[in-house]
């Protein structure tokens, strides 16, 4: 195991030796601010235990990124200025580095570096590294649990099988959307960009958009300096810097610091598949793979040869049955 490393609470600068800490901290002639009562502390924590006074709820707030607490607990939040913007836990890998915060995490993880599978399948026998990966397995290709009891959450819609209730109930309602909604619930996009000819449902949105094209670049990173036209876009960056990924998947423990890539690899899970084949009916995660898909589907094909059959001249059509063009 790695050994422990005094951290800087308010650069994050690293230190063996914790006396080397002690006088780096002292180079620290600026303090930080409240926004709110202008009393100033020293670490980013410390004004985050403060923040608690000002919060109607008692909850703290980081300095750092959006994370709240759930509560008052002060353990949580030290976990979280921890875990998310020191990079310190209590457990790493010898091999890669890696931190983990649990245990058992940790020792699962050791498995990929020594090739070991210890999770066997009850049914087919088939190993894996983590037992979520298993779990999920069973449920997915054998309807059973890991204790060997059948599951009987099944969607009537395509088939597939669900562990808890609750998931078999939203995945319902992901099968229900997948039906064409009539024109009248479909919002009108009725504001329209003369630059590209994108619309959009809200006029705030189009004047959002406008500052893409005019350059106009009113929010600053405060860790890079990078400029964005839209406050939402400098939330998603600002993970990049705080190691926030606020996304969870119930299916299988992953995280993500953006919703997009989130949405898509729930969809593997729920077997969601929005985007599909107008020629054959496939369906598909992405946009992006129905577009390569549509590509080479042979009933897209067919239909260009049917097209370019039909408006040929009536002789090339004789002889194009023969196979002569």
């Amino acid at each position: 195991m790695l050994q422990d490393l005094f951290v800087c609470l308010v650069c994050s600068a690293e230190f063996q030796e914790e006396c080397e800490a002690k006088n780096h901290i002292n180079t620290h002639k600026s303090t930080i601010s409240c926004n709110n009562c202008e009393e100033t502390f020293k670490n980013h924590f410390d004004l985050g235990v403060h923040s608690m006074k000002h919060d109607p709820d008692g909850k703290m707030r980081c300095p750092l990124c959006s994370y709240v607490s759930s509560n008052s607990n002060l353990y949580s939040f030290k976990a979280h200025m921890n875990f998310v913007h020191l990079k310190r836990f209590p457990f790493y890998c010898k091999e890669c580095t890696k931190g983990f915060k649990h245990f058992k995490t940790f020792q699962e993880h050791q498995n990929t570096h020594a090739g070991k599978k210890p999770y066997i399948c009850i049914v087919c026998s088939k190993g894996f590294t983590y037992q979520k990966y298993l779990h999920v397995h069973q449920v997915r290709n054998h309807q059973v649990g890991t204790t060997g009891k059948r599951i009987e959450n099944e969607c009537s819609t395509c088939n597939r099988y669900f562990y808890k209730p609750e998931s078999l109930e939203e995945h319902l309602q992901i099968c229900y959307k997948r039906k064409k909604k009539p024109k009248s619930e479909t919002p009108v996009k009725a504001f329209l960009c003369d630059s590209c000819g994108q619309t959009f449902t809200e006029k705030a949105k189009l004047l959002e958009h406008l500052r893409v094209h005019k350059g106009d670049l009113p929010f600053v990173c405060t860790w890079c300096g990078k400029r964005f036209p839209v406050k939402s876009y400098l939330k998603t960056h600002e993970r990049v810097h705080t190691g926030e990924k606020p996304y969870s998947c119930e299916f299988c423990g992953k995280r993500f610091a953006q919703h997009a890539p989130f949405r898509v690899h729930r969809r593997m899970h729920t077997g969601e598949r929005p985007y599909v084949c107008d020629f054959c009916g496939k369906g598909f995660t992405t946009n992006q793979g129905l577009k390569f898909h549509k590509k080479n589907c042979p009933d897209n094909q067919l239909s260009k040869m049917m097209k370019r059959n039909t408006t040929a001249p009536e002789d090339q059509q004789q002889h194009s049955v023969f196979g002569l063009i």
